[in-house]
């Protein structure tokens, strides 16, 4: 009974001291103390633990903070963090399902096998100078070098020895050339085809 008096007894002058200096000696942190103190003497149960930080011993609710180096929440998991796994294919290249064969716009082409090989026949549209692409290399020939500009669209026959060019001349009036190619002959040094050209008149449709 002696001791219980003594501690309510202290609680009282810890109170009366606190009260004064909130009227006295309070600064801007008086809030948070103040509570603290509440904290300590009213509302503390036994279930919360004092953390010892450097031999000083603190109850805050609140957790220790970024500044004490200490995490007031400690994961508690267990396994390892397993590794991304690598790609597959021990490092091979994979086959290329898209590739460019020509680095300016074509006006037609058609697609020529032969044998073991097989080749995109292509018009571009801003000379209108023929080549060949050989796949899957991508290399590309020079057939022509009969500079036809503007040809907007481009058909070729089947076997690529003839084409149908539509373009547009000096006025921008549609015109219709019917060309055949002749493949060089073995004296050429150039390797380019000749070409034989006509125009047509009228319609498209009654080509």
């Amino acid at each position: 009974m002696r001791n219980r008096n003594l501690i309510i007894g202290i609680a009282i002058l810890l109170f009366a001291g606190l009260i004064l200096w909130l009227l006295f000696f309070r600064s801007s942190a008086t809030p948070l103390i103040a509570g603290l103190i509440l904290w300590l003497l009213f509302f503390r149960s036994s279930a919360t633990p004092l953390i010892p930080i450097g031999g000083i011993a603190t109850s805050s609710p609140f957790g220790l903070g970024e500044a004490s180096g200490v995490p007031a929440v400690q994961p508690d998991f267990e396994g390892e963090v397993a590794p991304l796994p690598e790609a597959s294919g021990g490092g091979e290249t994979e086959e290329r399902r898209l590739f460019k064969l020509n680095a300016s716009p074509v006006a037609g082409f058609v697609v020529l096998s032969r044998a073991s090989t097989t080749a995109v026949r292509l018009a571009e549209r801003a000379t209108g100078h023929v080549f060949d692409v050989k796949l899957p290399e991508i290399e590309k020939v020079r057939l022509t070098n009969n500079t036809l500009p503007q040809i907007y669209e481009a058909y070729f026959r089947q076997d690529g020895s003839a084409a149908l060019f539509r373009g547009l001349d000096e006025s921008d009036t549609i015109k219709n050339m019917a060309l055949a190619f002749s493949a060089p002959r073995a004296s050429s040094t150039d390797g380019l085809y000749g070409v034989s050209m006509a125009l047509l008149r009228g319609e498209i449709d009654a080509v």
